[in-house]
């Protein structure tokens, strides 16, 4: 096992978290690949992963001027981190069940031309997009001291799974439709809030440790 084993495990673990949080830009691809096909879809879900790329980038940039002090930084980044991560978790486990209607987005103007575009503009425009990027960061940043080898294995790997995972649920569309209940969606952001409250709590505790050690 390389140095690099467990930031693309991780990567793809959060991947797979990203993957399974339904919300707004989950049934906006959704319904433009089921009102205007595969392709537009792809299209679609390119601009999603070139959304979060940027905001992933954006916060990582950022943290990265903190020249001299980024080391001391990644110790209260790490805590940040972890408590982003466990109140978001906690948050998608009590969220409530409600009509898929309430989290659809107006896809009638999408073409192809348009489509990259739109998945971009949607997915930065989501308010909680750029908060859970920057406690991703801060939690990666703090767990791997700053190593930016093992950050950008992570980067590549997250999103990777983000763009492999929105293709296939392009691909799907159509026979997701019938599965996804509000019961089914409950359950589903109450799987993924557990397993990221877990991990916020691992890296929060890591984090304190970091600080008595």
């Amino acid at each position: 096992m390389t140095d690099l084993t467990s930031p693309i495990i991780s990567g793809i673990a959060y991947g797979l978290i990203v993957a399974i949080v339904v919300g707004p830009v989950f049934f906006t691809l959704l319904h433009t690949s089921l009102d205007r096909g595969f392709k537009v879809g792809f299209i679609f879900a390119s601009g999603i992963v070139m959304s979060d790329s940027s905001l992933f980038l954006l916060a990582f940039f950022g943290h990265s001027q903190l020249g001299s002090y980024t080391h001391i930084v990644d110790k209260y980044l790490g805590l940040f981190g972890g408590f982003f991560l466990m109140i978001f978790g906690l948050r998608l486990i009590l969220k409530k069940k409600k009509l898929l209607e309430e989290d659809k987005v107006d896809v009638k103007k999408i073409n192809v031309a348009r489509g990259m575009f739109k998945g971009f503009i949607i997915n930065t425009m989501n308010p909680g997009t750029l908060l859970y990027w920057i406690g991703v960061v801060s939690a990666v940043s703090g767990q791997y001291e700053g190593d930016n080898r093992k950050i950008f294995a992570f980067f590549i790997t997250i999103m990777a799974m983000i763009f492999g995972t929105d293709t296939l649920k392009a691909f799907l569309a159509g026979r997701l439709k019938h599965i996804i209940t509000p019961t089914f969606i409950m359950y589903l952001n109450r799987g993924a809030g557990t397993v990221i409250g877990i991990t916020g709590s691992k890296i929060l505790y890591d984090s304190v440790w970091k600080f008595v050690g």
